[in-house]
């Protein structure tokens, strides 16, 4: 049962990657409009940060940490299923 749940979080962590890296830029136009409501509406640092390139690059490396992770933990579900 334990397996099921990983494989479930395996593929939800390719999913995040997959969609970071080839989505940035709809991703950064649904957190901008989402930054502009409520209190976080009044914090223009926030909004520049969202706006620049920056935002991108985190955008991409949270997508290639994503796949490094989901890589290593179906490397490592495989060899535990192996070995039992």
């Amino acid at each position: 049962m334990k397996t099921i749940g990983l494989f479930i979080f395996i593929i939800a962590m390719y999913l995040l990657g997959v969609i970071c890296l080839l989505f940035p830029r709809r991703i950064q136009s649904l957190v901008l409009k989402q930054a502009s409501w409520g209190i976080t509406g009044k914090a223009t640092f926030l909004k520049v940060f969202i706006q620049s390139d920056s935002y991108l690059i985190s955008v991409k490396a949270v997508g290639i940490g994503s796949l490094v992770l989901a890589s290593f933990l179906l490397f490592v579900v495989i060899k535990t299923i192996i070995e039992s």
